[in-house]
């Protein structure tokens, strides 16, 4: 299970928050940390934000679990 967080002022809409991931998943993938990144292998991921002051900066974070 994977649970993806995006740390940042403005909190996106969902839609948008999802899409904002793909890359970071893709990557998990590239650097062969998930052997893919199909439903079948990974499920459904979590998406999250969090508030985080924008004198601060964005981040993201990941979190793996095993199912």
């Amino acid at each position: 299970h994977l649970t993806f967080t995006r740390h940042s002022s403005k909190q996106p809409d969902h839609d948008n928050l999802a899409i904002s991931f793909k890359h970071v998943q893709d990557g998990l993938v590239v650097a062969e940390v998930l052997i893919d990144d199909t439903p079948a292998v990974i499920g459904v991921p979590t998406y999250l934000w969090v508030y985080r002051a924008r004198n601060l900066g964005g981040m993201t974070s990941v979190k793996i679990e095993r199912p």
